[in-house]
């Protein structure tokens, strides 16, 4: 093989092993990027379900608080005793009154109202307990209207304490209260079988901070800081109606988030079909989904932040860079071990050869000194000549033989020195040695000097 092939295959093999080292490493590096996504899929889905587990958890208790508030509700409304006790004490009779003042009590009592109010069907007050002012806000008067018109128990929207300006509400506005409304009508037939009109109707009012928001705070596993909401979805704006389970959270510059505090286009509603990454109130990467609460204008609200809900997915792609990398490193480390192997047997075979081309030149040059001293001092004519009849060089022992100087016989054609008799001898011999017929020839020939003499 020649050196120029030698150097090519060398050349090809090193491009090979780097290709398939760099095909190695984007292998590795696509295995892990692939592993790394899946990864990620699999914590999302980890962290919708338990944001789902949750949010689905909280939402069945406020749906059975409001069921538990309504059933109360029906059974007062369907009670013919209560309608009674209301009517009399509506025409001012003493004892009615007092039996409705007994039962007011006996309601807040038993199931913890902060304050009921009795009404007639024009919502005038017949009584309360509390005492308290009379009539009811705009809102929750229509609202009791719609359940004496429809004949059916309703929920009041939570009643916020602040307005929208963020100034506290003047004492017209009841303090934040939510009201179960249960028109009474129990006081059975007319005399010609048609249903009575409602003989009034009970507003059962409850403090949100006593029996609604425990709910709202208990919904939270202890290694997630996360934050459950509680959004009220049926004004022309949706309002938060629950407090924050931490209001000394930070907020990272933004208004703290509060009772009432408007949610219009905030992203964590429109998480209701699937978790969605969101920003969160208090300002931090967060994952967000909502539920809707049943037969009701509540929305459900659970965000968490990203990094905790993620941070097993986190560990593990750490774990699984760090593995690609000392993979990756292993790969190079062993691509550097083989190309020093190689490049050092590279050394060593060019040492070897040049160490072998010094020796050979040493030996020629000696060689060279040698056959020169034996040319220059010896007794017996001796030339070098070229196959086109020139004298290349000669020795001393010739030039005094032909009684010529040297550079007089190296301008000569050598043929011109022999003697005629012999050169055609002489030309077979020599055409003989040129086309390789023969290895070695000798044949004797006669010279001819300067001087005209004849020399055998």
């Amino acid at each position: 093989m020649s050196i120029a092939s030698a150097r090519s295959a060398v050349c090809s093999a090193r491009f090979w092993l780097v290709l398939a080292v760099a095909a190695v490493l984007l292998m590795l590096l696509a295995t892990g990027t692939a592993t790394y996504q899946w990864l990620r899929r699999e914590a999302m889905a980890q962290a919708e379900h338990e944001l789902d587990t949750i949010i689905s958890a909280q939402r069945d208790r406020l749906a059975r608080w409001r069921e538990e508030r309504l059933a109360n509700a029906r059974e007062i409304a369907a009670d013919p005793l209560v309608a009674r006790v209301v009517r009399g004490a509506a025409r001012r009779d003493d004892q009615s009154e007092q039996d409705l003042r007994e039962w007011m009590r006996a309601q807040r009592a038993g199931y913890g109202y902060s304050e009921v109010l009795v009404l007639d069907p024009d919502l005038n007050l017949i009584g309360s307990d509390p005492p308290s002012e009379p009539g009811l806000d705009a809102p929750r008067a229509a609202l009791a209207r719609r359940a004496l018109a429809e004949r059916k128990p309703l929920i009041t929207r939570l009643h916020g304490h602040h307005r929208s300006d963020g100034e506290t509400q003047t004492p017209s506005s009841p303090a934040p209260h939510i009201a179960v409304l249960a028109p009474l009508l129990g006081a059975g037939p007319n005399a010609d079988g048609t249903s009575q009109a409602p003989a009034g109707i009970v507003v059962l009012r409850r403090d949100p901070s006593r029996t609604l928001q425990p709910i709202l705070k208990d919904w939270n596993r202890p290694r997630l800081d996360s934050e459950s909401l509680l959004v009220d979805t049926g004004g022309a704006t949706p309002v938060l109606i629950s407090e924050p389970r931490d209001p000394s959270r930070p907020t990272a510059g933004r208004p703290a988030p509060g009772f009432g505090m408007p949610m219009t286009g905030r992203p964590e509603l429109d998480a209701w079909t699937s978790m969605r990454a969101v920003t969160d109130l208090w300002g931090r990467d967060a994952l967000a989904v909502s539920r809707r609460v049943p037969d009701s204008d509540w929305l459900v609200v659970t965000v968490a932040p990203s990094d905790e809900l993620l941070a097993p997915m986190k560990r593990t792609g750490m774990a699984l860079l760090a593995a690609v990398g000392f993979a990756s490193t292993l790969v190079v480390a062993a691509f550097g071990v083989f190309w020093w192997r190689h490049r050092m047997y590279e050394y060593r075979r060019r040492y070897r050869g040049e160490r072998e081309q010094r020796r050979l030149a040493e030996a020629l040059r000696n060689s060279d000194i040698q056959l020169t001293a034996f040319f220059n001092n010896s007794s017996t004519g001796m030339a070098v000549a070229s196959a086109d009849r020139r004298w290349l060089r000669v020795n001393p022992a010739l030039v005094q033989m032909l009684g010529q100087t040297e550079s007089a016989l190296l301008a000569l054609d050598w043929t011109e020195r022999i003697h005629p008799e012999d050169r055609a001898g002489f030309h077979t011999e020599l055409e003989a040695l040129l086309s390789a017929r023969v290895d070695d020839s000798g044949v004797a020939l006669r010279m001819l000097p300067e001087d005209g003499t004849t020399l055998h």
